[in-house]
């Protein structure tokens, strides 16, 4: 899955509405975000192999320190835990809630947690289960329609999810969160159709880029009122 991760995030700020939304977009994203960094580092791989899906040239071999279930927890973990240091240390209360609760432990860790059942849908069996070992992967990039499909579903229904929550949708609010969701589905609905990458720099530094704009998106749409 693309973007569709984002959906989790566009949720989950339904159920606590102090948490910033491009907190979430990047808790979404968090392992993806490690992986292209540890793809530039050479410590996790890929091999661009032409036409190896319907989807994308992308041969997802090894990454077990970023999308192992098992090492998911500890990601939930981390992710947690940064939030909580940045609320003590940060003096920007649009960053830090007043408080910290069960609920916000929760939610920073479910937003995390669905990147891998995300992906669960749209891989090929290149997901670990354990390390490197016993991958899974439900192949719907084998059927592109199908797959933009379901991530046009997940972005509509975290969409529909975030305004419900609103207590004051103005007519900016909405449009800005319907422009948001458009700008979610482009990627993997013109994934298919771009050219095969030229290396694995070029697909980290592209993938980097994409979370950032849509980070400073979510910022964007979550300050209009």
């Amino acid at each position: 899955m693309i973007t569709g991760h984002f959906a989790a995030a566009l949720a989950l700020k339904s159920y606590d509405k102090s948490i910033p939304l491009w907190v979430l977009f990047l808790g979404s994203q968090l392992v993806d975000i490690f992986f292209m960094l540890l793809l530039l580092l050479g410590i996790e791989h890929l091999r661009i192999v032409p036409d190896i899906n319907a989807s994308n040239d992308l041969d997802l071999y090894y990454y077990p320190f970023t999308h192992s279930l098992l090492i998911t927890p500890l990601w939930m973990l981390g992710f947690i835990g940064l939030y909580f240091l940045a609320k003590k240390f940060s003096p920007h209360k649009y960053l830090a809630p007043h408080k910290i609760n069960k609920s916000i432990v929760v939610i920073l860790g479910l937003v995390v947690a669905s990147h891998w059942l995300f992906d669960l849908f749209t891989h090929t069996p290149d997901l670990p289960l354990i390390g490197d070992s016993y991958k899974v992967g439900f192949g719907l990039w084998n059927y592109p329609l199908l797959s933009i499909a379901l991530e046009a579903l997940f972005i509509a229904i975290g969409s529909w999810l975030y305004l419900r929550s609103s207590n004051t949708n103005t007519r900016k609010k909405i449009i800005s969160v319907f422009l948001l969701g458009i700008l979610l589905i482009i990627p993997p609905a013109i994934n298919p159709l771009l050219p095969t990458p030229k290396s694995h720099q070029e697909v980290a530094l592209s993938g980097l880029l994409m979370y950032a704009i849509f980070t400073l998106a979510a910022y964007i749409v979550d300050r209009i009122k």
